[in-house]
């Protein structure tokens, strides 16, 4: 069985850092394979390199000051942007951002601690 899930210290003196491999919706009806990375002040998505050589891997990070929302979006309908699985929604002010990720409730809640800060601990 493949770990899909690391969490290890942060190299970059960041705190801890909770990392999944996940797929990130692009173009609507793509999405590209990664790694998803949560430290003390960002979530960033990596791509694979092998979504470079495509020309439609770009990688991504928000601070977690301007994340807005982490939610679980529902189910769709469509094949090939992973909607046929329940997503992790990421929302800042002018965009949403939809990811495939096993344990899609537990990442959620994880990065929703995370954006809320100190006072959600307890």
């Amino acid at each position: 069985m493949s770990n899909a899930h690391t969490a290890n210290p942060s190299r970059s003196g960041q705190g801890s850092v909770d990392s999944w491999r996940a797929s990130l919706t692009v173009l609507k009806h793509v999405t590209i394979g990664g790694r998803l990375t949560l430290t003390a002040s960002e979530l960033s998505f990596k791509p694979h390199r092998f979504n470079f050589g495509l020309g439609i891997g770009r990688a991504l990070s928000l601070p977690l000051g301007d994340i807005r929302g982490v939610s679980v979006a529902p189910r769709g309908a469509h094949p090939w942007n992973g909607s046929l699985r329940r997503r992790l929604q990421v929302d800042t002010a002018s965009e949403s951002y939809f990811f495939v990720v096993s344990n899609v409730g537990n990442v959620a809640e994880t990065i929703d601690r995370a954006v809320r800060g100190p006072t959600a601990l307890g």
